[in-house]
């Protein structure tokens, strides 16, 4: 600031300006920024009750966020995107009319392929059945031979046994004193998504 004030007294204005520096109030320059706004005076103890109020408000938030996160949020609860719902009849299709030749010819092809998973369940126990009455003959044939084979062929395999691995049943076994109900019922049970 003073080389200013120097420059402004020097000799090439000469008589026209003198500037003097115990005339000139200087000082820094307060909220220069314009996005800076004056802050009102505020009660210290006002302040501080906004802030704590603030504070339990985000531990509120906080809380219910992580109690919600647990929990797995049902299939139809989720959010729908706006910009899809615009056009939400160009993405719904049209349901297909078949005509009667179509659904016969649909209704024909269906009880083939049943007769087919008959035939194939129904070889499958022939298969088994005639497994097990081959080895009760050999077995019986065993012990008409030699008792004594017939006894270490009916004790159980120890080697077999080791290696064996058993989990339990994949499908949960019925109830016995279940009633189940007459007629058809709505589900209404909400499906999770994990």
């Amino acid at each position: 600031m003073a080389d200013i004030l120097r420059r402004l007294s020097g000799s090439r204005l000469g008589p026209l300006m003198k500037v003097s520096a115990g005339r000139l109030h200087t000082s820094t320059m307060q909220l220069s920024s314009p996005f800076v706004k004056a802050q009102k005076k505020m009660d210290p103890e006002i302040a501080k009750l906004r802030e704590e109020r603030k504070r339990r408000k985000l531990k509120k938030e906080i809380k219910l966020l992580e109690s919600f996160g647990k929990k797995p949020k049902p299939v139809e609860e989720f959010i729908f995107d706006k910009k899809y719902e615009a056009n939400i009849n160009e993405r719904m299709r049209a349901p297909v009319m078949l005509s009667e030749d179509e659904k016969d010819e649909r209704a024909i092809l269906e009880m083939d392929y049943m007769r087919h998973l008959n035939k194939l369940a129904v070889m499958d126990t022939r298969w088994i059945v005639e497994s097990i009455r081959k080895q009760e003959n050999a077995l019986q044939k065993l012990k008409m031979l030699s008792p004594e084979l017939y006894k270490a062929a009916l004790e159980p395999d120890e080697c077999f046994l080791q290696s064996f691995t058993y989990q339990g049943p994949t499908l949960t076994p019925p109830l016995e004193l279940y009633d189940p109900p007459d007629g058809h019922y709505i589900d209404v049970s909400k499906k999770w998504l994990c």
